[in-house]
């Protein structure tokens, strides 16, 4: 959340121009792990568990942790 967001916790992401464009999307390119960069993918996943993931070592270790936190074992 964006600090004018009192008593917001979690922002929700819209992913739905991802869905609409699935046919067009040939993958997500993640240039680093901070939270607004990698915040969405357990999301992306949900909605498009066949769209592919390029990152470097350091933001896959940090995507993973995410994932597992919410409960999604397997990324690759």
């Amino acid at each position: 959340p964006e600090q004018e967001m009192y008593g917001i916790d979690h922002v929700i992401p819209d992913v739905s121009y991802l869905e609409k464009n699935a046919q067009r999307l040939v993958g997500v390119f993640i240039t680093h792990g901070h939270e607004d960069h990698i915040g969405a993918i357990p999301y992306i996943m949900k909605k498009l568990p066949n769209v592919k993931f390029y990152t470097n070592k350091l933001a896959y270790l940090y995507i993973r942790e995410k994932l597992s936190e919410k409960g999604i074992k397997n990324m690759d």
